[in-house]
């Protein structure tokens, strides 16, 4: 997830700082993300996935992190949407974004009612991001562990990923 956030946020180098680190541009050239969570916004997730789960999540895990007030609704408190957008890669994409590369360890399927770490960091986080940047006309690989053979799977997505990723960063970097 937070590859995603620093490949699709504005940069945040500061030029006119005298620390030689904060003035290095915070752009990337390409992105990966296994089982990433695309977005942090609670409707997303009520859409994505369900709203049972969005609820939860804003009852526990992110009841802190948004400052959620007991009982709020997390759907429809319209002063937590600020803070859903800035926490999420969806809201974050567009164009001239880097290209990414997501993998997910779970393949499409019907969501199992009591895995949760199955409904957060879930495939159609990945396949709602690759919509988005296919909208935008961004490059976006999106693969599961059906896209490999399974007695060398994880080595079959680390050789892809690499790949990837030489494939598409900058000559004059190398």
């Amino acid at each position: 997830m937070i590859s995603l956030l620093v490949g699709f946020h504005e940069d945040m180098a500061d030029p006119t700082s005298d620390d030689p680190v904060k003035r290095q541009s915070t752009r990337l050239s390409v992105v990966g993300s296994v089982d990433g969570q695309t977005t942090l916004d609670l409707r997303q997730v009520a859409r994505v996935i369900n709203e049972k789960t969005a609820r939860a999540l804003g009852d526990t895990a992110m009841l802190k992190f948004y400052g959620i007030n007991k009982g709020e609704d997390v759907l429809t408190a319209e002063r937590l949407f600020p803070l859903y957008e800035a926490a999420s890669a969806l809201h974050l994409v567009k164009a001239g974004a880097p290209p990414v590369f997501m993998y997910y360890g779970v393949p499409y399927r019907p969501l199992p009612e009591t895995v949760e770490s199955e409904c957060v960091h879930n495939i159609r986080f990945g396949m709602a991001l690759k919509e988005r940047m296919d909208q935008l006309g961004l490059e976006c690989v999106l693969r599961s562990s059906k896209d490999y053979q399974p007695e060398d799977r994880p080595a079959q997505m680390n050789r892809e990923m690499v790949e990837f990723f030489v494939k598409r960063f900058p000559q004059d970097a190398k």
